[in-house]
Order: structure tokens, then sequence, then C-alpha cells
């Protein structure tokens, strides 16, 4: 079985309270940091109004978030 997810972690693992342990990301099997993974995809994390979210470098510039 292989691990390949473009839009977030391949892996996410919780505990019996549901309390998040573990992420992994990987793209065609190979294994990434979080910040690997966003710079291959060129995202960058944005807040307004109290929500982050991760949109394209392009996309946030063209808005004039950063």
């Amino acid at each position: 079985m292989g691990y390949h997810n473009t839009e977030g972690p391949a892996v996410i693992e919780w505990d019996k309270n549901g309390v998040e342990e573990y992420r992994c990301y990987f793209l065609k099997n190979i294994e990434y940091t979080e910040e690997e993974f966003y710079k291959l995809k060129d995202t960058v994390e944005v807040s307004v109004d109290g929500k982050t979210v991760r949109i394209s470098r392009q996309s946030a510039e063209n808005l004039n978030l950063i």
C-alpha cells in the first residue's frame, strides 16, 4: 500500500481520547515534513477574522494578504 495526498496529511492518528498524536505527509510514497510538503506545494497559511486557511502563494499575493 502506498501513501499519497496532495491536499494535506496522508496519515493522521488519534489517541483513544480523540487527541491527535501524529500526522505525516506523503507524495508518491515519499514522506515529507509538514514544512517540506507545503513548500513543495508553494502554499502559505493566512488568517482572516480568526480563521486560518492554507492557500496558494500566488492567490495570497493577488489578494495582498502577504
